[in-house]
């Protein structure tokens, strides 16, 4: 009798079968097989005892369904924190599985779904007394197929354990015991990285050749992420490589890449997952790995010669095999590439390949890209897979995981830096086939670690980032070893230039590729001293990668561009080159852009004027690195190379020209005027004049000479590099570094832009000049995301030891504001600062001592003349900082303006509860300023009501102040009316709210310069009627609040004003609210302009409309010869907009029925357009 549950499960299926082939459903594809096999076998093989039942058909159907509910219910109680794996229960499940499982020693959560499966099928059986069931003479081990010793789980596709001949079983589980304890990455040169790196390769299965050229472009580039999205590409996994496919041949498999790319290193993990258990789907009997190279294997003529490892065992193992046409065999033939053409198209694994020879047996075969394209055409090829190296994120982990042995530690380090990750789960779900892209890591990495292997690894990240033309050849293994290895040797530092690096890297990948040829790789020492036998061969790249790049830009080749080259190249191209297929033909190209370029650099220094070739190319953006190696080869410090930098620049900032009104009014605030924080640098066309190039070059040839010569023809020692007008990578920024740091001279403007805390590190960093020859009389710069080690670095600099002016702007990040502030404040010769501080972090009174230092250090400095603060605080709104600075201005003797802005997130609530007083401007801090500072001539305060406590409770006013500015951002009335009644005698005041006009001129009879808000049409009159007999104000800024302001009597004091007033030079008004101006208003306007003889600046917003006033106005304009600025904006009136709509609209009416949908949403898209002019 056969086990119990067997016979259950046995004849339960075999009833849902039957009951099946009645009714054909979904998935019971097997079923009438099933049957025709059950009905073929002997009846001596498997006898019934007994009559089997057969149901009914109504009952049947009662019962399928009885048992449907009562499995849904078994489903829904199975507890919801296990982790399941989806099965389908299909009429085909396969019964020996489901014996695995019910006879496995124990159940998971994963099973108990099965389980439920079982208990049904058992159900269907019948009473196992009444019916025993078959019975057979063969025992359970017999029925039941060969388990995993792992994990208990059958193993398909595999010979049964008791068919194997014992030697041959031997046989294999002495070469799984050998693959097991064989390192995955072998220890050849250069050392490995890692223990076990492939799972951070990146494998993409080609469906096609159609991506073959864009996959080799981006190749070409570094780009590896790129190639992963290509259509017709798919990321697989190293599971997949030897996952079946439909066709029922068995599997050849292609796999091919650049020279050290890791395809060795793949055939060693899956000689590895082999020995472990673990290359599922598929399972072997055997597999034998066949390295090309090996002469031995290369030359075999038998398939016992392929055995590599020999044993008495194998000509059993031989003779098993090939009586089953290799069956349970798998060969990976390792370097396709290494075969001679005699080889490829007669050998034992040519053969093999071909299927001519063990048809059934499993075969995987490596190449190099530029030997691989026969092996494409082959028929029935099952799959093509394409290493393509580390994806950029995963060059960080391969870095972390070489240079930290520990692998706790590396782990900690790993999560220290990640961003975020995906579980494998919802990885797999995701439609994204981008296996490797679940880590995301941070821009700069950091470690809170002492250990000296994760420090270093964290400081080769962050240089690799600015090296990003050393990063974009790491996705190869074989370089990123390299690239380790000589950081480490160096002691922690990259070469210091490009050229360094790939005269290193070009050396190492010779040495690895002369080993064929009998020559010894450690009597390689240099480029410059190769034998005969390889410099020859090198010289002949170097002429195919310059000639090419000279004349054409090309980097892609066909055959018969190559026939120059040698015998000895052209068999492996030194492993420098590549070759792919486009449209049935074969192409090369070199391993990367750059080596083509570096050996294009290394032709043109042996053999070529390079005067000539600089002149010539210089202006080609395609040939800058090859120039760059040229460079780094020669030094050029002669006076050939020197024109290339005497040409003289104007680099400075190009500034957005102020209109009348805002030079007068910032003048009397700032020295710098033209200085501001937002929108002054003019978006210019000019970017490529910003010498990029030259900076790169200086950098790489190291020549401290041309950066003194090339200082020379910048104009006025002036250098703009603001975002807008340029863009530099990190690289450029240690270039610029380079530049300035060997300057030797005294720039008078530095305008550095944006500058992220990555850039601004690597800036600070070649910043070494401890002799102070190389000196910055002013700076702006923007800093993203700083810290007090980077803001600290940059202040410290020797360039800024004599700075003068510092305009700066700190977006956000980590940093304590006090601590900045006290440091520029350490500048001894600085005499104006403005500085803004964006969403400060919150430190509340941690640094309280700090605070009072800073107070201190402000009220004794003797240099600053002129100090503008911004704040603005998530949580502090009004920080100790702040207070301590106006405390410090209170009590300094020297500073002549301060201009304070603080900043006050925007309510919408009038009900919001009122502010912290721990975060308001306590009661006397502004009222102490204006009593006992008795220097300040200008004051600026930009401070909501809400951060005061309170009205100012002011009673002296000893400040001298001739210019005066309150709000701009946020209301400040309690400002405003606590502190004019106190201040008399200014000539500029600027004001966003509105304020009685007889009141501010009896206050301040010599008004030159005046801002004001003014929402009745009686304040208006007020003001017009005052400034027809006025003689000082020369500048007016006029805001009007609605449209109920512009009445007749309003536009008559205009007028008046206009005609009487011969001392106004400039002219505003403007109005938030209706936009423009009406037109009933524009004839006040006009009457009065032809009047005027002292105007000399105006700005208005006018209507546009079909009226023939705006005619009038600009015939008026235009004769007005005292006008010497003129800012007018158009909008469009309410009756012409409509007018102008309604034509569209009547238009798209005539236009006949067949106009197809899409005609008429282009007419009604053209109207939305014409109405946003309107706004």
């Amino acid at each position: 009798m056969i086990d119990v549950s067997q016979w259950r499960a046995s004849i339960g299926l075999w009833n849902c079968c039957q009951a099946a082939s009645r009714r054909p459903a979904i998935g019971c594809y097997h079923s009438h097989s099933l049957k025709a096999t059950m009905n073929s076998k002997p009846s001596s093989t498997i006898k019934f005892g007994g009559t089997a039942s057969k149901l009914p058909a109504p009952n049947l159907l009662f019962l399928i369904l009885f048992l449907s509910v009562s499995l849904s219910i078994h489903i829904l109680m199975i507890p919801l924190t296990c982790n399941f794996n989806y099965h389908q229960v299909q009429c085909n499940t396969d019964v020996n599985y489901l014996q695995s499982v019910a006879l496995s020693k124990g159940l998971s959560c994963n099973d108990l779904y099965l389980t439920v499966c079982l208990r049904k099928l058992l159900l269907l059986s019948g009473d196992v007394e009444l019916n025993p069931g078959p019975l057979t003479g063969q025992s359970v081990s017999d029925v039941l197929p060969p388990l995993d010793p792992i994990n208990d789980t059958p193993i398909k596709g595999q010979s049964n354990v008791s068919s194997i001949p014992d030697d041959v079983q031997v046989y294999a589980d002495d070469m799984r015991q050998y693959y097991k304890h064989q390192p995955i990455v072998a220890t050849d040169w250069p050392p490995r990285i890692g223990k076990d790196f492939f799972g951070r390769l990146a494998l993409v299965e080609k469906q096609d050749h159609s991506t073959q050229a864009e996959s080799a472009w981006h190749l070409l580039r570094g780009q590896v992420d790129k190639i992963v999205k290509l259509a017709k590409n798919k990321e697989i996994s190293v599971e997949d490589v030897l996952k079946p496919t439909e066709n029922s041949l068995s599997l050849r498999v292609v796999i091919d890449g650049p020279p050290g790319i890791g395809k060795t290193v793949l055939c060693h993990k899956l000689l590895n997952m082999w020995s472990n258990g673990t290359l599922v789907p598929q399972q072997y009997d055997l597999v034998l790995y066949c390295p090309l190279r090996s002469s031995q294997i290369a030359t075999a003529t038998t398939l016992a010669e392929l055995f590599e490892f020999k044993s008495p065992k194998v000509s059993k193992a031989v003779d098993w095999l090939s009586d089953r046409e290799g069956k349970g065999l798998l060969i990976i033939f390792d370097g396709w590439d290494e075969l001679s053409e005699q080889l490829k198209k007669s050998s034992i694994a040519t053969s093999i390949i071909h299927r001519k020879q063990l048809r059934h047996c499993s075969v995987v075969v490596t190449s190099r890209s530029y030997a691989s394209v026969p092996l494409l055409e082959m028929n029935n090829l099952s799959r093509h897979v394409q290493v393509i190296g580390f994806l950029k994120h995963e060059i960080s982990t391969v870095i972390i995981q070489a240079l930290q042995k520990d692998e706790k530690l590396a782990q900690e380090l790993i999560d220290e830096n990640r961003i975020s990750s995906r579980s494998f789960f919802w990885a797999s779900l995701s439609q994204s086939q981008e296996l490797n892209s679940h880590v995301e890591y941070k821009p700069l990495f950091a470690t809170v670690q002492s250990n000296k292997d994760s420090q270093l690894a964290v400081k080769l990240i962050n240089d690799l980032k600015v090296r990003s033309d050393v990063l974009s050849l790491c996705y190869i293994p074989l370089v990123c070893s390299m690239v380790i290895l000589v950081y480490c040797k160096e002691g922690g530092h990259l070469p210091t230039t490009l050229t360094l690096l790939y005269e290193n890297f070009i050396l190492q990948t010779i040495r690895r590729h002369v080993k064929r040829h009998d020559i010894n790789p450690c009597t390689l020492a240099s480029l410059s001293s190769l034998p005969s036998e390889l410099c020859r061969p090198l010289e002949d790249m170097c002429q195919i990668a310059y000639t090419n790049l000279a004349n054409n830009t090309k980097m892609v080749f066909s055959l018969h561009e190559l026939q120059s080259l040698s015998e000895v190249v052209k068999e492996d191209y030194l492993g420098l080159m590549t070759r792919f297929t486009e449209y049935d033909e074969e192409k090369y190209q070199f391993l990367h852009l750059s080596i083509q370029e570096f050996l294009a650099a290394w032709w043109i220094v042996k053999h070529e004027k390079t005067e000539e070739v600089f002149q010539v190319h210089f202006d080609d953006d395609h040939f800058r690195m090859c120039l760059r190696f040229v460079a780094g080869l020669t030094h050029p410090e002669n006076k050939s190379y020197q024109q290339y930098f005497t040409k003289q620049l104007d680099l400075r900032c190009k500034r957005v020209p102020l209109f009348g009104f805002e030079s007068c009014h910032l003048s009397y605030f700032f020295q710098n005027f033209e200085i501001r924080n937002y929108g002054h640098i003019k978006q210019s066309d000019d970017f490529d004049k910003v010498p990029i190039l030259l900076f790169q070059l200086l950098y790489e040839s190291q020549s401290t000479t041309l950066c003194q010569v090339f200082t020379q023809s910048i104009k006025n020692h002036s250098l703009c590099l603001n975002s807008d007008r340029v863009s530099l990578s990190l690289f450029d920024w240690l270039c610029l570094s380079y530049f300035i740091n060997n300057s030797n001279t005294i720039w008078n403007h530095l305008q550095l832009g944006d500058v992220s805390k990555q850039a601004i590190s690597v800036f600070t960093a070649g910043l070494t000049n401890n002799l102070l020859q190389t000196q910055c009389k002013r700076m702006e710069v923007n800093l993203d995301d700083p810290t007090d080690e980077v803001i600290q670095k940059l202040l410290q600099s020797s360039l800024l030891y004599n700075i003068q002016e510092c305009y700066c702007e700190l977006v956000s990040g980590q940093y304590v504001s006090c601590l900045v502030l006290l440091q520029l404040l350490n500048l001894h010769q600085l005499k104006i600062l403005h500085l803004t501080m964006t969403n400060t972090p919150t430190v509340g009174n941690t640094y309280a001592d700090k605070c009072a230092e800073l107070e201190k250090c402000i009220a004794k400095n003797s240099t600053l003349e002129e100090i503008k603060i911004g704040h603005s605080g998530e949580k502090e709104i009004i920080s100790n900082t702040i207070i301590s600075v106006i405390r410090g201005v209170t009590k300094n003797k020297k500073i002549t303006s301060f201009s304070i802005f603080v900043y006050y997130p925007p309510t919408f609530d009038d009900d919001d509860p009122p502010l912290d007083p721990s975060h308001s401007l306590p009661d006397g801090v502004i009222e102490q300023l204006l009593k006992d500072n008795n220097i300040l001539q200008a004051l600026s305060l930009d401070i909501a009501d809400k951060v005061l406590l309170s009205s100012l409770n002011i009673v002296e006013v000893n400040t001298p102040l001739v210019a005066l500015e309150i709000g701009r951002r946020f209301r400040s009335s309690k400002l405003m009316t606590s502190l004019l009644p106190h201040i008399k005698g200014l000539h500029c005041l600027i004001l966003y709210e509105s304020y009685s006009p007889q009141l501010l001129f009896s206050s301040h009879p010599n008004l030159h310069t005046l801002t004001l808000q003014l929402n009745t049409a009686e304040t208006v009159v007020e003001l017009f009627t005052i400034l027809q007999t006025n003689t000082t104000l020369k500048v007016l800024d006029l805001e009007i609040m609605g449209k109920s302001v512009y009445t007749s009597s309003m536009g008559t004091s205009l007028q008046g004003m206009l005609t009487q007033n011969q001392t106004l030079k400039c002219l505003k008004i403007h109005d938030y609210v209706v936009e423009y101006i009406p037109n009933s208003f524009l004839s006040f306007l006009i009457t009065g302009l032809r009047r005027n003889m002292s105007l000399q600046q105006l700005y208005v917003l006018i209507p546009l409309s079909k009226e023939i006033l705006v005619s009038t106005f600009t015939d008026i304009i235009s004769q007005k010869n005292n006008l010497t600025e003129l800012t007018m904006s158009f909008a469009l009136d309410e009756l012409i907009f409509y007018s102008i709509y309604s034509e569209i609209f009547y238009f798209s009416d005539d236009i006949s029925d067949d106009i197809s949908d899409e005609k008429d949403e282009e007419e009604t898209t053209t109207a939305n357009k014409r109405d946003g002019v309107k706004s």
